[in-house]
C-alpha cells in the first residue's frame, strides 16, 4: 500500500452503531454526529513471485509437532 495513492478518507459519513468512538451506545443512530471512513486499496498491482516455503523436512517436523500439540 502506498498511502498517497491507496488510502482514501471519506469525510462526513454517518457513523455506525458498532463504532464506540462515535457516541455513547445509548445514542440513536439518527442522533449520532457525522464521522469519516477510510478506504484502503491493498490489492496486488502486479504479479508477484511464488511464495517461498521452508524445506519440506522442516514443514513435516512442524506438522508432527502440531499433532502432538493437538492443533
Amino acid at each position: 500500500v502506498e498511502p498517497r495513492k491507496d488510502v482514501h478518507i471519506l469525510p462526513n459519513t454517518s457513523s455506525l452503531l458498532l463504532d464506540p468512538s462515535a457516541a455513547p451506545p445509548d445514542v440513536p443512530l439518527w442522533e449520532r454526529p457525522l464521522s469519516s471512513k477510510v478506504l484502503i486499496d491493498a490489492t496486488k498491482k502486479w504479479k508477484y513471485t511464488d511464495i517461498a516455503l521452508p524445506p519440506s523436512k522442516y514443514m513435516e517436523k512442524v506438522e508432527e509437532d502440531w499433532k502432538k500439540y493437538g492443533l
